[in-house]
């Protein structure tokens, strides 16, 4: 059985290389969420995990009370914590695209 692609290295290095870091993640449950990610857990690619396997993401909402919160008291209060197995496509809204499960997907107008 072939494994399917790792799409979390190209999602990481278009993210974090960018500027305006909104983005809209669509899950494969069908739910979309809009907002940031501010950490992620890198999986062990040796024994084929993805290069990301979760990521920290906080909705555009909280994004103001995140950062104005000491990085000490944020305890996991905010956004949550999502697989990447989970995430069916990214969005990013700003003039960037990211390849998902081979679709190009481009920025929001």
């Amino acid at each position: 059985m072939m494994k399917e692609k790792d799409y979390s290295k190209e999602i990481y290095d278009k993210y974090y290389n960018s500027e305006g870091n909104i983005i809209q993640i669509f899950l494969k449950d069908g739910s979309m969420l809009e907002g940031a990610f501010v950490g992620f857990f890198h999986g062990d690619t040796q024994v084929g995990e993805p290069f990301v396997i979760k990521w920290h993401f906080v909705p555009e909402s909280e994004m103001e009370k995140y950062h104005s919160v000491a990085l000490a008291e944020i305890k996991n209060e905010f956004g949550k914590i999502i697989k990447q197995e989970d995430i069916e496509r990214v969005r990013f809204k700003i003039p960037r695209s990211v390849k998902v499960q081979g679709v190009v997907f481009r920025f929001i107008e």
